[in-house]
């Protein structure tokens, strides 16, 4: 049940007893917070843990079979990248369909990057070639996904045991760019 400021207490109460049996007993009432009303607010919203625990090392039908569509591309050489220059590569050209990343993230580069989301490259030299004015060198994990979202790349983690990759990173293509086969 969620608790937020001015709802009603009735209609959760009522909610609440209309519960089969069994759930009432596993009723709390959180904040809209996701903490329990009243508890410390240094604790973690509830079942954070649990769920991560029991999430851990498994990942979607979607992001397995886009592993799977990156070890097929890169065994014939095309249409993925693995290393932070294919990435970056990737995402100035908003050519990017998906970034894999290895968990732990391990990123070797901090990119450098403008003001707009796919003004990114590994030197401040890119940019300066491409008439980039206002940049600055930031993490790599957030350099990467603004980019990754301003373009609508997918995101998928991947254990490193599972794919190992270059830089921590790989890249699925949306297309490919006929010249430069």
């Amino acid at each position: 049940m969620v608790h937020r400021v001015g709802a009603e207490a009735w209609a959760r109460n009522v909610l609440a007893n209309r519960l089969p049996e069994p759930l009432c007993e596993h009723v709390i009432t959180v904040a809209d917070d996701g903490h329990e009303v009243g508890a410390d607010r240094a604790h973690r919203a509830l079942l954070e843990q649990e769920l991560s625990d029991v999430l851990r090392g498994r990942m979607s039908g979607w992001d397995q079979a886009q592993v799977e569509t990156f070890r097929a591309w890169r065994a014939r050489h095309t249409g993925a990248g693995e290393g932070m220059a294919a990435v970056v590569g990737a995402l100035q050209r908003a050519q990017a369909g998906a970034l894999l990343l290895n968990t732990p993230v391990e990123l070797p580069v901090r990119p450098w990057a403008g003001p707009e989301p796919i003004q990114i490259a590994l030197s401040a030299a890119d940019l300066e070639s491409f008439g980039v004015l206002g940049f600055q060198e930031i993490p790599p994990g957030a350099a990467l996904i603004r980019a990754l979202v301003r373009t609508g790349a997918e995101l998928v983690v991947v254990e490193r045991e599972e794919l190992p990759l270059e830089d921590g990173v790989g890249v699925l293509l949306r297309y490919t760019d006929p010249e430069a086969s």
